[in-house]
């Protein structure tokens, strides 16, 4: 494991063996600290695209993200980490039914629109399985 970027806020760490990105979320951000957290993975992954097929983000503390920073995500970032070789992405949320209807509309929209696998997980280890049923 290889740490890109940590703050009081996030943990972003790299995992060869996984050829993955792990973005832990610690706390409620600001929209600066969201956007330079993942400005600082896109940074990483272009990088080292060829090593990067998953990612994998812990929002169980992250707070409500703004729609602004959505947009943003969807519009701006998300596009340049798939242009830069990410293949599927999984999101662990202790979300309750709203709010597991939310993310699976938002990310099953962006899953449709870019034709990209995501998965949402309870637990770590069910993201680490799934990305490596893709290597068997």
């Amino acid at each position: 494991m290889e740490t890109i970027f940590e703050t009081p806020y996030v943990l972003i760490t790299f995992h060869p063996e996984l050829r993955m990105v792990k973005m832990f979320w610690k706390s409620i951000v600001t929209s600066e600290q969201y956007r330079t957290a993942f400005t600082k993975t896109l940074d990483f992954q272009k990088n080292n695209a060829s090593k990067i097929d998953n990612f994998l983000s812990d929002i169980t503390h992250q707070g409500v993200t703004s729609p602004a920073d959505r947009k943003w995500f969807l519009e701006e970032t998300f596009p340049k980490a798939l242009k830069s070789g990410l293949k599927r992405s999984a999101v662990i949320s202790d979300a309750n039914a709203f709010k597991r209807y939310y993310l699976n509309t938002l990310l099953g929209f962006a899953s449709k629109k870019y034709n990209w696998k995501y998965k949402l997980v309870n637990k770590e280890q069910e993201a680490i399985e799934w990305f490596k049923s893709f290597y068997k």
